[in-house]
């Protein structure tokens, strides 16, 4: 079988997992509407106060928001309607903006859905396990029908 024409199948995905996925389509989601502050801001305050990463991060928090800005405005810089918002000012596309690409928009649809189902305020078929192990393999379709045949044959007995 050829390698493109491989699928991957993740077969569990637990509580743990499922907020990484969810605060990663967060940091993707506020990327696509320029906030490229939250992301950085994110990644950053993970790390534990004895980290130098950290320390450094505290240390020139202002002069990172400040370049994040720059990388915003000069990305809009083409636009004639966002060239002309205050370039210090703490704007951001925003989710509903006709200008916010697709993708944004879906990584926010489903960001809002996972966290739906972590709060446990909508019903769901996802169920979650308690494992944190990764569990990612290659999917065989033809030993998935198998197994699935066969389930149904025991159901029948």
């Amino acid at each position: 079988m050829d390698k493109k024409d491989k699928t991957y199948v993740i077969k569990n995905i637990s509580h743990k997992q499922l907020i990484v996925m969810k605060n990663a389509l967060e940091m993707y989601t506020r990327t696509g509407i320029m906030q490229f502050d939250k992301p950085i801001d994110n990644i950053f305050n993970q790390w534990s106060g004895n980290s130098p990463f950290f320390t450094s991060y505290l240390k020139h928090q202002k002069k990172i928001e400040i370049y994040c800005k720059e990388i915003r405005n000069l990305l809009v810089s083409s636009d004639k309607e966002m060239s002309k918002y205050d370039p210090n000012g703490n704007w951001s596309m925003g989710i509903g903006n006709p200008k916010t690409s697709e993708e944004t928009k879906v990584a926010y649809e489903v960001e809002i859905n996972i966290n739906n189902v972590l709060r446990k305020s909508n019903r769901s078929k996802l169920n979650l396990t308690q494992e944190t192990d990764i569990i990612v393999r290659e999917e065989n379709l033809r030993e998935e029908k198998l197994l699935q045949i066969i389930k149904n044959m025991k159901k029948g007995d």
